[in-house]
């Protein structure tokens, strides 16, 4: 019976480990995947600036506003297309923000 009680109490510690080695396998491959994408971005738009079309989306060919693209460096479409490809798309068009108001002047 000794023996079962050994048995029985490692098992856990081998999950554990089991359970952190799997872990740290998959964010392994998370980071190998997100840095793979992020090349693949950066050498696309690379690419788009030898062509002169960074600031064009490429779906629909409109400008992509600087707004955008200094936000996001790698946008290669403009904020509705974008929205289509993820799915949130509506027909409202985009909402920016008022532009600010220059400051009251007080009068003496």
């Amino acid at each position: 019976m000794g023996n079962l009680a050994d048995t029985t109490s490692a098992e856990p510690d081998d999950y554990v480990g089991s359970a952190q080695t799997e872990t740290v396998q998959l964010t392994e491959r998370e980071i190998l995947e997100s840095a793979a994408t992020m090349l693949e971005q950066v050498n696309r738009t690379l690419l788009r600036i030898r062509q002169g079309v960074r600031n064009e989306c490429e779906n629909c060919g409109t400008k992509i506003p600087k707004v955008r693209l200094a936000a996001i460096p790698y946008a290669t479409t403009c904020v509705r297309c974008a929205a289509e490809a993820e799915g949130t798309s509506n027909d409202e068009p985009v909402k920016q923000r008022p532009k600010p108001r220059p400051p009251k002047v007080r009068e003496a």
